[in-house]
C-alpha cells in the first residue's frame, strides 16, 4: 500500500503550516500569515506539550489568516536606495577587449 492510500501524506501542502518535536519534548508549529511591510515573510510560532494543541493553535491561526479581505496583493519591495555618490555620474569605462591592440588596429 502507498503512503497516500495508507492515509498519511508525505509532505504539508502550500500553505500549511510547519509542526515539529524539539529536544526538550515541546510540540511547535510554525506558520506564513502574511508578509511585513518590508517584504519578509510574517511567520507566526505557536508552542504546547503535545502535538494535538499545536495542531489547534496553528489551524485556528490558518483560519483567521484565510478569513482576512484586507490582504493587498504580494509586490516585490525595493530593498535598495539610489546609487552611492561616487558612482552618481559617472560615466561607464569602455574597456578593451584582451590582446587587442589600443586605438582598435589589429
Amino acid at each position: 500500500m502507498s503512503e497516500r492510500s495508507a492515509g498519511r501524506r508525505s509532505r504539508a501542502a502550500n500553505g500549511e503550516g510547519s509542526i515539529y518535536q524539539s529536544a526538550d519534548g515541546r510540540w511547535h508549529g510554525w506558520v506564513t500569515v502574511g508578509v511585513k511591510p518590508n517584504g519578509a515573510p510574517d511567520r507566526r510560532h505557536r508552542q504546547a506539550k503535545s502535538r494535538r494543541e499545536v495542531v489547534t493553535k496553528i489551524r485556528e491561526l490558518e483560519r483567521a489568516r484565510d478569513a482576512r479581505d484586507d490582504r493587498e496583493p504580494v509586490r516585490a519591495v525595493r530593498r535598495c536606495g539610489r546609487a552611492p555618490r561616487h558612482f552618481r555620474g559617472r560615466r561607464p569605462v569602455r574597456r578593451r577587449a584582451r590582446g587587442a591592440a589600443p586605438g582598435g588596429a589589429a
